[in-house]
């Protein structure tokens, strides 16, 4: 990273702090290191029945840091990709995020268990995914925008 200057707004009375890239980049990556080894570690605990050639993917708001993929993969020494969520009906533009990717795959998640049970808190069966996504968004817009 350059050494361009990030202002930093200050919180609770406190002036605004400048720092450089370099310096949140000194304290930022060990943090990222730690994690991947950490995640790397419990995987190879793991007794897979084949190989995770399919490589790692990234999702959340820290997988859009520069260089957080390169360091992903020289860890896991395999090919390292940033997610993000699907396109579904009804989920508007700005949720199509790495930042939201976990949350969007716990709501498909969530429907397709209810789907294979065929029990929705109403009592009927649930078809149609773009429909609860339409609710979710809703939901998301009325709280949140």
């Amino acid at each position: 990273m350059g050494e361009e200057d990030i202002i930093v707004p200050g919180m609770g009375g406190r002036a605004p702090l400048v720092i450089s890239r370099f310096e949140i980049e000194e304290i930022i990556r060990p943090r990222l290191e730690e994690i991947f080894l950490m995640a790397k570690e419990k995987l190879d605990k793991l007794t897979l029945s084949r190989p995770l050639g399919g490589g790692v993917v990234l999702t959340g708001g820290a997988s859009q840091l520069l260089g957080a993929a390169e360091l992903a993969s020289e860890i896991f020494k395999l090919p390292t990709r940033v997610g993000s969520p699907l396109s579904v009906g009804g989920l508007v533009e700005e949720y199509r995020n790495p930042a939201y990717a976990t949350a969007v795959g716990l709501v498909l998640e969530g429907n397709d268990r209810e789907l294979r049970s065929g029990i929705e808190r109403s009592g009927s069966k649930r078809t149609d995914r773009a429909s609860l996504f339409g609710r979710v968004a809703e939901w998301l817009r009325r709280e949140f925008f």
